[in-house]
């Protein structure tokens, strides 16, 4: 979906839908309140009635039959004024971009949830209504054979009553692209089957979108890992016929000594049996899904690339297979890590602190003002 930014009124837009809020327990004000006006008190009517109280994830439609140029306007309640922050507009802004999907509205306009009476900035509401909207309308089709649904609403436009503003929405909205792109490539990580999303699949993802945004990215396979002496991720490894990667991803790195660094260090288990700690039934199924750090820590630094943030960024992400077999770690069995220090087994399916033990030593060398660890 595509959005951009666009001075005027919403009641003037003629998109297939337009957008427009209420707190809970509120009368229409702002922007929602010249709706109204324009509709003779259609959006009045439907809270007298009782009928829409501006409740948080509350939606309903009118039908303005010629009172304003857009077909439809979608509500979306907002909730209690004194809830309010931006992890509500971001989830009103899905509610609002799934309703016009169901709606088959091409194009859609919105006002800014939380700029007026929210007290939000317009970068920071422009912000949240896009990466809401965008990853509303995530839908992993995957391996999927059935036909694709065709992509709706396919733009969105942020209307801005002060054309001054337009430069901060922008920004905004740009910033919120660049976030929910990134989570969505997480997203797709996850879905993935275990077939699919290998240790190695994940070091070509991050190749891919190293060279598409100007990350640095090296990828590590198992004899430059037992160069490293990263005993603990490898005697995860071991087990497996999948071989291991230890994947990084670097921002900034030509001015590494002039800005603070951040690393981030992600949990990448491809499948996760439990080793011979193993895993109940109940819990297999979800196993492809331990990867998620990993995967984290990729998208994020596909966004950091994107946003060309003003920091030396180090985004770190080992990824193995937990498995069962001969060549398995087995409870019990004292392995060392890259720093020398040892760990005795108790549970072989506490392998996702055996990844990052190795990843955060690693991370040392960086010598980071902070670091994120993702399991």
């Amino acid at each position: 979906m595509d959005i951009k930014t666009i001075p005027g009124a919403i009641q003037a837009s003629d998109a297939d839908a337009i957008i427009v809020n209420l707190f809970e327990g509120a009368q229409p004000g702002g922007a929602t309140k010249a709706v109204d006006q324009s509709l003779a008190g259609a959006i009045g009517d439907l809270i007298e009635s009782g009928d829409f109280s501006g409740k948080a994830g509350q939606v309903a439609v009118l039908y303005p039959r010629d009172a304003i140029p857009a077909r439809r306007v979608i509500m979306v309640g907002l909730g209690p004024r004194e809830e309010f922050n931006v992890d509500v507009i971001r989830r009103t802004a899905a509610r609002a971009a799934q309703k016009a999907r169901d709606l088959k509205a091409e194009r859609t306009a919105t006002i800014l949830h939380g700029a007026g009476a929210g007290e939000l900035s317009i970068e920071e509401a422009a912000q949240a209504v896009a990466e809401g909207s965008l990853l509303g309308l995530y839908d992993y089709r995957g391996q999927k054979t059935d036909d694709r649904p065709e992509p709706r609403p396919t733009s969105l436009e942020l209307v801005i009553f002060n054309e001054g503003d337009i430069p901060a929405a922008q920004q905004g909205a740009d910033a919120g692209a660049a976030i929910a792109a990134g989570v969505a490539l997480t997203r797709d990580m996850v879905n993935l089957p275990p077939n699919i999303c290998t240790p190695a699949y994940m070091a070509q993802v991050a190749a891919e979108i190293a060279e598409e945004v100007g990350l640095r990215v090296e990828v590590l396979e198992r004899k430059q890992m037992e160069a490293l002496k990263m005993g603990a991720l490898l005697a995860v490894a071991q087990g497996s016929d999948t071989p291991p990667r230890f994947i990084i991803l670097e921002h900034n790195r030509e001015r590494a000594s002039e800005l603070d660094s951040i690393v981030l260090a992600g949990k990448g288990v491809t499948f996760d049996t439990g080793g011979y700690s193993l895993k109940p039934k109940e819990s297999m199924g979800t196993m492809k899904a331990d990867m998620a750090g990993a995967g984290a820590v990729i998208g994020a630094m596909y966004a950091i690339g994107k946003l060309n943030l003003n920091l030396h960024v180090v985004g770190l992400a080992p990824a193995a297979d937990n498995m069962i077999g001969s060549h398995a770690y087995r409870p019990q069995e004292v392995v060392t890590a890259s720093n020398g220090v040892t760990i005795e087994i108790n549970s072989t399916d506490a392998e996702g602190r055996m990844l990052l033990a190795d990843a955060l030593v690693y991370a040392a060398r960086f010598r980071p003002a902070a670091v994120v660890d993702i399991a």
